[in-house]
């Protein structure tokens, strides 16, 4: 069973956070290292954000074809 866990990429000017849903924290570091957990959400983190996320920025770590996951894949391609 999957959970969602919240993460983000710090790309150096800025980080995108995202929700993901997974099967294991493990399975996010081997598949996603780039990707950071966050361990409780910022304290900038409010209703309104959490909302956005929810309905807008969440995904599964099996589907590649999502945009911030091939933002992800595209960075890794690029950057190496």
């Amino acid at each position: 069973m999957k959970e969602k866990y919240l993460v983000y990429h710090d790309y150096g000017k800025g980080s995108v956070w995202f929700y993901l849903y997974s099967g294991s924290i493990e399975d996010i570091e081997k598949i996603y290292p780039e990707l950071k957990l966050a361990k409780e959400e910022p304290i900038w983190f409010t209703d309104e954000i959490r909302k956005n996320l929810e309905e807008k920025l969440t995904c599964d770590i099996d589907d590649s074809s999502h945009e911030m996951l091939q933002a992800l894949l595209k960075d890794r391609v690029i950057n190496g």
